[in-house]
């Protein structure tokens, strides 16, 4: 996803290079300040731009602001995010009018991390149980596993999650060792609920075989899809049979239809990640139905030697990314 950053250009400066960028990042910004720009760039958001994030506004001391702005995100934005904002600091009453009354219905992720580590299991679970319908996806950064209160209280809170929710993340995971980072993503697996089809580990580390193993042959039949991305996989990349990437998926339930990995081959050179990819994309062809890859390469810009191109190009339909 291509985030473009506000700064202080123009406007119409702004909105002209919004074309070529999935998502827009206001956390540059300062309220009140820039209240006027951040409401008249939102109106005029092109329908490219999926993703909107309002972090570090301290819109906790802005709720008018914050109330307003929702009514100007545009029909196209699915996804929000408006953590680091102190929310924390409001009732359990006012952070459920943000969601069931502001929020609009076609916005079906919102991220506010920092509201659920703050606040006390309880109140995390009448939030939760006020999402409205709309609400599909949840996403859990930054969870401590060092800190056994906090571990628990997310396990709890995943066992409450409404039938709305099917996707769920636990991402950028922090003071994670060799072997606690999977202990804790083996114990979220051991009490998922059955409507989660997609589940989100991305953004953590991941580098260790037996461990990543285990989790990955844990992940109930339920789930149908997994995001891999922003991981260390590329580790497995250029290791023997045995070890490699192809093995280590093979861990999967074979009703997976989907998983999606990105930024792991950009660590070796071309020629050497064309050939690990392809023969990845071999073995996992009798695993998936379809599997979604965003590895960076380029197969049509002539660098790979003619033999691994022409063999790459036969696998055109595999090699969708999104």
């Amino acid at each position: 996803m291509k985030i473009f950053k506000v700064n202080y250009e123009s406007i119409d400066e702004t909105i002209d290079n919004l074309r070529e960028y999935d998502a827009i990042d206001f956390s540059e910004c300062e309220l009140p300040f820039d209240e006027w720009r951040i409401k008249k760039i939102v109106s005029k958001l092109p329908d490219n731009i999926k993703s909107i994030s309002f972090r570090e506004l301290n819109l906790a001391n802005n709720q008018d602001f914050l109330t307003n702005i929702f009514t100007k995100i545009p029909n196209h934005v699915t996804d929000i995010d408006i953590s680091d904002n102190r929310l924390s600091n409001l009732s359990v009453d006012e952070v459920c009018q943000i969601f069931c009354v502001h929020i609009p219905q076609h916005v079906t992720n919102v991220r506010m991390y920092d509201v659920f580590l703050n606040l006390s299991t309880e109140k995390c679970i009448t939030i939760l149980n006020q999402f409205p319908e709309h609400f599909q996806r949840l996403s859990f950064p930054y969870i401590n596993v060092r800190k056994s209160e906090q571990v628990e209280k997310f396990l709890n809170i995943i066992q409450q999650l409404s039938e709305n929710i099917y996707h769920l993340g636990i991402t950028h995971l922090w003071g994670v060792n060799s072997s606690n980072e999977y202990e804790f993503l083996n114990k979220v697996l051991g009490v998922l609920p059955e409507q989660i089809a997609h589940f989100d580990i991305s953004g953590n580390m991941l580098h260790d075989y037996d461990g990543l193993s285990d989790v990955l042959a844990n992940v109930p039949e339920t789930v149908f899809s997994i995001d891999l991305s922003d991981n260390m996989l590329h580790k497995f990349a250029c290791r023997k049979s045995g070890q490699d990437l192809s093995s280590l998926l093979r861990h999967l339930h074979c009703g997976i239809d989907s998983i999606k990995v990105s930024k792991m081959t950009s660590f070796f050179p071309r020629y050497k990640v064309a050939q690990r990819d392809l023969a990845c994309r071999h073995s996992l062809q009798e695993l998936c139905k379809h599997t979604i890859w965003q590895s960076g390469i380029s197969v049509t810009e002539g660098h790979l030697p003619k033999t691994v191109h022409e063999e790459v190009t036969d696998y055109e339909p595999i090699l969708s990314t999104i």
